[in-house]
C-alpha cells in the first residue's frame, strides 16, 4: 500500500527540528449553502491571500483529523470575533462543510499584507483534508465549537447496491 500524503521534505525537517524559524498555518474554510459567504480563516494575526482568495487572520485552536481505527475527527474552537463567523455556522440546519490546509510560512511572502503567495497557486500543502463537516456545534458570544468528521464509511449498509430483478432486469432473462 502506498501513501497518498507527500509532505514537501522542506516541512519535514522543520517540523523535526527542536525549533523552528518557520511556523506551520491551518488555513479552514467554512462553506455551505445556508451561509451568506465562504468563510475563510488561517491561524495568524495576518491575514493572506491563499488561490486568490482572502483568509481572515485569526487566533482559533485546532488538531488534525485522528489517523486510528474510528472514523476520523477532530476538534475546532474558534473566537467569536467576526459576528459572521458565529451567527452563520450557529443558525446553519445542516453540518457545514469544512476544508482544511496547512502551509508553512516560508510559502508566502513576508513583506506583504495581506501576506501573498511567492509563487501564486504553487505553494506546497503539507496537510489538506476536502469534504469534512463540522458538527455538534455549540457557540455563545465568545467562542463557537465544534466535532470536525469525515464521512463515516462502517456505517453503510454492505452490500450498498444489490443486484436483484426489479433493479437490473436485463441480468434475469430467461
Amino acid at each position: 500500500m502506498t501513501n497518498s500524503r507527500t509532505i514537501p521534505a522542506t516541512a519535514i525537517s522543520e517540523l523535526f527540528n527542536e525549533s523552528s524559524g518557520d511556523a506551520t498555518l491551518v488555513f479552514v474554510t467554512f462553506h455551505s449553502s445556508e451561509l451568506n459567504d465562504t468563510i475563510r480563516v488561517v491561524n495568524d494575526p495576518v491575514n493572506f491571500i491563499l488561490d486568490g482568495q482572502e483568509f481572515i487572520g485569526f487566533d482559533f485552536e485546532i488538531n488534525l483529523l485522528s489517523d486510528n481505527e474510528e472514523a476520523p475527527r477532530a476538534n475546532l474552537a474558534v473566537p467569536n470575533v467576526d459576528s459572521r463567523i458565529g451567527e452563520n455556522i450557529l443558525k446553519a440546519t445542516n453540518p457545514v462543510n469544512i476544508e482544511i490546509q496547512v502551509i508553512m510560512l516560508s510559502q508566502f511572502n513576508e513583506a506583504n499584507f495581506p501576506r501573498t503567495e511567492i509563487v501564486p497557486g504553487q505553494s506546497q500543502r503539507v496537510y489538506r483534508a476536502k469534504a469534512l463537516r463540522l458538527v455538534d456545534v455549540e457557540g455563545n458570544i465568545f467562542t463557537v465549537s465544534g466535532s470536525i468528521r469525515s464521512w463515516d464509511y462502517t456505517q453503510e449498509n454492505w452490500p450498498g447496491l444489490r443486484g436483484t430483478e426489479d433493479r437490473f432486469p436485463g441480468l434475469y432473462w430467461g
